[in-house]
């Protein structure tokens, strides 16, 4: 679909496990009192009314989202799979904070293989990027504009990653080139990106991807919150 669409994506607000609690899994892990402000301030700070909003389905993408929800009623809200990268099982977040999970996530990114899936329910890294590239065409696509979306900062990185790379092919290699952006790439909770999509053209080097054209990280909404 030729023309240009805009994007706006939006990293969740501040999440008990950001803020070093546990967690009991990936997917039901509220936001603090703080990730609820960061989440006002995000809708305060859209410039107008969307086309459509975006969230994922695990709990603080959809909190974050409410705010905006409230201030533009009318607007569709849709759920799409732009949930977190959760490449540990749901068995290594019961209970546990983001500093006791650390060896194993050391554990998986050391090990670099990109089909490998670390415990039951877990997503391996191959299928993690064929979801990022759904997403893609699918927002590619899509046949309004702005759309805000509701998700995540692996996730986020990821499909930035891919545009500007090109749809890499799965590696070891270059899952250990992802990991080095999504660490370069700093999104702080609340922290919004904005795109702009021109679909029906190449982009350089990669035939039949549409040109994007993205902003530095906008957080200038987020000053003087506090937690």
């Amino acid at each position: 679909m030729p023309g240009t669409l805009h994007v706006l994506l939006v990293r969740h607000g501040e999440s008990v496990g950001n803020a070093g609690q546990a967690t009991e899994d990936a997917a039901s892990t509220e936001l603090t009192a703080l990730g609820v402000r960061q989440a006002e301030a995000v809708a305060a700070a859209l410039p107008g009314e969307p086309a459509l909003i975006v969230v994922s389905a695990y709990a603080r993408s959809q909190r974050t989202a409410e705010p905006a929800r409230a201030r533009f009623p009318h607007v569709p809200v849709e759920v799409w799979p732009v949930h977190e990268f959760t490449y540990l099982g749901p068995q290594a977040y019961a209970g546990t904070t983001v500093e006791e999970r650390r060896p194993a996530v050391d554990q998986y990114w050391h090990a670099a293989d990109p089909h490998l899936v670390a415990g039951e329910g877990a997503e391996s890294f191959a299928a993690f990027i064929g979801r990022v590239g759904d997403v893609r065409e699918r927002l590619e696509r899509a046949a309004a504009s702005p759309v805000v979306i509701f998700s995540h900062k692996k996730f986020i990185n990821a499909l930035l990653w891919t545009w500007l790379a090109g749809a890499p092919a799965v590696s070891s290699r270059r899952m250990g080139r992802y990991r080095g952006f999504d660490h370069a790439m700093a999104l702080p909770n609340g922290g919004c990106i904005d795109l702009r999509i021109e679909r029906g053209a190449d982009s350089p080097g990669a035939p039949g991807l549409a040109r994007v054209w993205l902003s530095p990280v906008r957080t200038r909404h987020l000053e003087g919150l506090s937690a």
